[in-house]
């Protein structure tokens, strides 16, 4: 994996966990939607893990479009048995999802993301999972 070919991630693993923290403040529009979702795929395929992190740290605002690229990331580690926790959500970002209903406080729900305050906690929440990375 090339860090370079990245423009709006920065990708490294830890405790067999990928970790992708967007480098974008402000994700905006269909072309950004599409470029982050090629990305997205992009890394999960080179490092082939089914447990991913995807932290929001540096992100103070998004549009709808960017909800795209998200889903189909969580879509297709779902379809592999995999698990995606988001974190470092702003204030902001936090009411756009919850807007959406694409998080919830209740962690057992099907339509929404797993939520974590910072990438330490979701990266220990999922290596702590007994999901399996190969």
């Amino acid at each position: 994996m090339h860090p370079s070919q990245f423009r709006h991630l920065s990708v490294r693993e830890e405790q067999g966990v990928l970790v992708l923290t967007l480098t974008e403040e402000n994700l905006q529009g269909d072309r950004l939607a599409k470029a982050l979702r090629q990305e997205l795929l992009s890394a999960l395929t080179s490092v082939h893990s089914r447990k991913v992190v995807l932290d929001f740290q540096k992100v103070t605002s998004l549009s709808s479009e960017i909800f795209r690229p998200l889903i189909t990331l969580r879509h297709k580690l779902q379809e592999n048995k995999g698990q995606l926790v988001i974190c470092g959500l702003s204030p902001d970002v936090t009411k756009a999802f919850s807007a959406t209903r694409l998080i919830s406080s209740v962690r057992s729900s099907t339509s929404s993301f797993q939520v974590q305050p910072n990438s330490a906690v979701a990266i220990a929440s999922l290596a702590d999972s007994s999901a399996e990375t190969p």
